[in-house]
């Protein structure tokens, strides 16, 4: 197991954004990071390692607020990653 995750819909509190966004804290557990298309899959919002790659590659993903394109991108605590309506938060 990659680490432990709890869920929490909360509206997104970005500049003129309206869009209600559910938020995910995903923690890690005992590891200092987790590869982005991991993350994706250990949350439960992608079915496969290949719909976490299209949306990666797709380029709809965003980490902390910016694009993210590498699929293996090393995600540490106190990012964010956002994806369709979704925000992970990740903690140590």
């Amino acid at each position: 197991m990659f680490g432990a995750c709890t869920f929490g819909g909360l509206p997104w509190r970005g500049v003129s954004r309206e869009v209600l966004m559910e938020e995910i804290v995903f923690t890690l557990s005992g590891q200092p990071y987790i590869e982005l298309i991991k993350l994706l899959k250990a949350v439960g919002i992608v079915r496969s390692g290949a719909v976490a790659k299209e949306a990666v590659a797709s380029g709809g993903v965003l980490r902390d607020g910016v694009q993210e394109l590498r699929k293996r991108a090393k995600i540490r605590a106190g990012e964010k990653i956002e994806w369709d309506r979704f925000l992970i938060l990740v903690t140590a």
